[in-house]
């Protein structure tokens, strides 16, 4: 299973992983594939393409007989297995506009404003969290972190993290400041933003729809906002693309996805509601 997605890797060289696929539909039509499980399909596919010059030269192979089921003979393979090689190949689509957010302008961790003006033409990776949190916050900015690092180590620049605060009362700019450095959040590319109330829970329940709560005190006096535990995906036109989780598979989702809408050149039209 490993070497199939090795061969079909969008990293691999673009010529031998054309000449692969295109060996792959010629055999899919000539293999009998149809009634295998998902590993000897893979295998009788890379023992096949194994057998051809790495020049990328195709060489005749005379297919075996093909499986044969109430007396017809199976030929195509399965429709999973094409789409399934397709999607390695080329990877996933570009994910679909949820949700347009409004203008919206807050103030970072420096003083500075920020906002719509200042994230015109980037895509970015948004979160919810306050400074004061102990229970999921802490979880979402080390996803936050480990999606940076992710994208510094793959060479990947055009994408910028903003976490939003939902606790402006208390969480002014100096105190953004001192949350990143106890979080060893490099601001250059990632916003920590902050504003009043009557700025925030409007973005958060109109713009992302997203659900925000009210500050609680439990017994100990402990204070809780009861927000979202997302990233969301925004791309350069300000359009809501996808909401994930902090999980290895949602980051790797979130990672893959916003990939395909760094490529995009023209503005996407919103979801037919």
């Amino acid at each position: 299973m490993l070497e199939a997605w090795h061969h079909f890797s969008p990293r691999s060289n673009p010529g031998r992983r054309a000449h692969l696929l295109l060996r792959f539909l010629m055999i899919s039509l000539e293999f009998p594939f149809a009634h295998t499980t998902p590993e000897r399909s893979l295998s009788s596919l890379l023992e096949s393409l194994n057998r051809q010059p790495a020049s990328g030269k195709v060489r005749a192979v005379k297919p075996p007989r093909p499986h044969v089921l109430n007396g017809r003979p199976q030929w195509l393979a399965p429709a999973w297995l094409i789409s399934v090689l397709l999607a390695a190949c080329f990877g996933p689509p570009p994910p679909p506009v949820l949700t347009v957010l409004p203008s919206y302008g807050l103030t970072d961790s420096r003083g500075e404003p920020f906002g719509t003006e200042q994230l015109a033409g980037q895509v970015y990776v948004a979160n919810f969290f306050f400074t004061r949190c102990t229970s999921v916050c802490p979880m979402l900015t080390n996803s936050m972190s480990r999606l940076q690092h992710r994208y510094r180590e793959s060479g990947i620049g055009g994408v910028r993290m903003v976490s939003i605060s939902v606790d402006g009362a208390h969480d002014t700019p100096d105190q953004l400041r001192a949350y990143a450095e106890r979080h060893s959040i490099e601001t250059e590319s990632w916003s920590l933003l902050t504003g009043p109330r009557e700025r925030v829970h409007p973005l958060v329940l109109e713009g992302f729809l997203l659900p925000l709560g009210d500050p609680q005190e439990d017994e100990q006096g402990v204070m809780d906002i009861a927000h979202a535990g997302r990233l969301v995906l925004v791309d350069r036109w300000g359009q809501v693309r996808g909401y994930y989780d902090g999980s290895t598979s949602g980051l790797d989702d979130i990672f893959e996805r916003s990939q395909r809408v760094l490529e995009e050149k023209h503005r996407p039209p919103p979801r037919a509601s």
